[in-house]
């Protein structure tokens, strides 16, 4: 049974009578496409309501012990007023397909959703002579959207390649091959670690059309100039860089900037022959030194505010 709150489970029910019907049958449906037991079908209900709803079914026949057509019973005989026939027409059927056919359906859950309201209309219609089977048939079909019935009758014309073209589908055919082409727990939908979907598939979903698609435009970027700033003194950049923690977002390109200053002969000098670079401890441009022979460091490892790590320097945060 799908879990609560996911997209294939019965939506929780909170006690409004209008929607005990169409709860009933959401379970129902999950209920018989999971094979679940008659005898289990009672404490799997439960896990679909709320709170103040739990304690209110605990009442009703059947719960204890757990017999489901009982239990049924007992909801339909408290929430009476839901399961009154309602009375439709043709017309209430025509308007019906009209608008769902302007509808993309992409999940079996949307499909289910469809094929819930057009049942509730059209077995009313069948039971008092309004429609035909076959009436029922093609109007199921074309309140599809016509993306939705391409995709289906792909799948139709494999599994029924001898299907007359002068009459319709059956209804119930399109229902369950429309399952099995939205079905958002397909393959199709679980990519292997490390696989991407390609930009033009990854908002469309099993069998349906692509949502939205894909507008590349070019964004130009300054040029970062080969020299700082007229503006920006060596000092300043001094400055600025003591007063910024090395996790500091501005730290990076500070000390970019006022590495820029120096000549890059005497860099690649400072590299060639492994002298001393700036020490990023103290920050002391003045002196230049390595890290691990930085003075204030020194004094700080023997009064304990810091400690020495596998060769690198470690705050009292740092140290659990």
């Amino acid at each position: 049974m799908p879990a609560p709150g996911s997209n294939r489970a019965p939506k929780m029910f909170d006690g409004k009578e209008e929607d005990i019907a169409e709860f009933l049958e959401q379970f129902e449906n999950c209920a018989d496409d999971a094979q679940l037991p008659e005898t289990e079908k009672v404490p799997f209900l439960f896990r679909y309501l709320s709170r103040r709803q739990r304690d209110v079914f605990i009442t009703f026949d059947g719960y204890s012990p757990a017999v489901w057509d009982t239990f049924k019973k007992s909801i339909e005989e408290a929430f009476e007023g839901a399961f009154k026939e309602k009375k439709y027409t043709r017309q209430s059927l025509i308007q019906f397909t009209r608008s769902r056919s302007n509808i993309k359906i992409s999940t079996d859950a949307e499909l289910r959703t469809y094929h819930h309201e057009f049942q509730a209309i059209t077995h009313y219609l069948i039971s008092n002579g309004s429609i035909l089977e076959e009436e029922r048939d093609r109007y199921f079909w074309f309140g599809l959207h016509e993306e939705s019935r391409r995709v289906i009758e792909q799948r139709l014309t494999i599994t029924h390649p001898n299907h007359p073209r002068t009459k319709p589908y059956p209804f119930v055919e399109v229902f369950k091959v429309g399952k099995y082409v939205f079905d958002v727990n397909s393959f199709n939908n679980s990519l292997p670690e490390g696989v991407d979907a390609p930009a033009h598939l990854q908002s469309k979903s099993q069998g349906g059309p692509p949502e939205s698609q894909v507008v590349t435009r070019t964004v130009t970027f300054p040029s970062v100039p080969s020299s700082p700033p007229l503006s920006e003194s060596f000092d300043g950049l001094v400055q600025r860089l003591r007063n910024l923690q090395v996790n500091d977002p501005e730290y990076a390109s500070t000390y970019a900037r006022l590495v820029s200053f120096i000549p890059r002969p005497a860099v690649s000098s400072a590299i060639q022959t492994n002298t001393r670079t700036l020490c990023l401890f103290c920050k002391d441009f003045s002196n230049i030194h390595l890290t691990r022979d930085c003075l204030i460091a020194q004094e700080y490892l023997q009064e304990n505010k810091i400690l020495l790590v596998n060769g690198f320097w470690r705050w009292p945060s740092c140290w659990v």
